[in-house]
């Protein structure tokens, strides 16, 4: 569990209130605290890994950072915030990482297994070289947090678009996790291939199946091998 902001630096030791402005933090928050904590302390042979924001081939449709990107591979995605700063995870490392963990036997240890963390803008800019689709407008986090407060209030009333929900736009408003996973490296082992390697392999995957529904908007320059 990381907290969304307010920590210059987050290793295992931090351990963060109970988040109450979404509830996708504050559930994360109960089951690491007020569920994997008691089992450990009844003896339960848990190790509790933590991952960042996870991407890669085959990831499902609804409920994960799987939305942005389809929605900025066909032009749909209006604006991305700056100083969005958190750990871009390929699948593939992150599935070592818990093998590594599970196979130390090391019960009651918490891993953060995560890479590097990145700006939103770095990422999308890399997924531009990759695709040729332009970065989206850079805003301030404040604008979504204002959309967010809007949002909040119509939700109550309609249905509201993937993506559009008050909880996912918090979710880019000055959300930072400045992380060190020096732990996992030296006692797992872990190792995160490069960026731009890890989003070629998404991406092709991903345009790959917009295609094959073809509801992919423009034309982005052929993907090198």
């Amino acid at each position: 569990m990381y907290p969304p902001r307010g920590f210059d630096y987050i290793d295992e030791t931090v351990e963060p209130a109970c988040p109450k402005s979404a509830v996708y933090y504050r559930t994360k928050w109960e089951a690491h605290y007020e569920v994997a904590r008691p089992l450990l302390d009844d003896g339960l042979p848990l190790v509790i890994v933590q991952p960042g924001v996870v991407y890669g081939p085959g990831d499902k449709s609804y409920g994960s950072i799987r939305g942005m990107f389809r929605n900025y591979l066909r032009g749909d995605l209006p604006m991305i915030p700056r100083n969005h700063y958190v750990p871009w995870d390929h699948v593939g490392d992150i599935a070592a990482g818990h093998l590594r963990a599970m196979e130390r036997e090391a019960p009651g240890e918490t891993y953060i297994i995560s890479g590097k963390p990145r700006d939103a803008v770095d990422v999308l800019e890399c997924a531009e070289e990759i695709t040729g689709v332009s970065v989206p407008r850079v805003v301030s986090p404040k604008v979504f947090a204002g959309l967010a407060s809007i949002m909040g209030i119509t939700e109550r009333i309609v249905p509201l678009p993937e993506g559009f929900e008050a909880e996912a736009l918090r979710f880019f408003t000055d959300v930072r996790w400045p992380v060190d996973n020096s732990k996992a490296s030296e006692e797992l082992g872990i190792t995160h291939r490069p960026l731009e390697e890890g989003l070629r392999d998404y991406l092709e995957w991903e345009l790959a199946q917009l295609d094959m529904r073809g509801d992919a908007k423009g034309e982005p320059r052929e993907v090198a091998p």
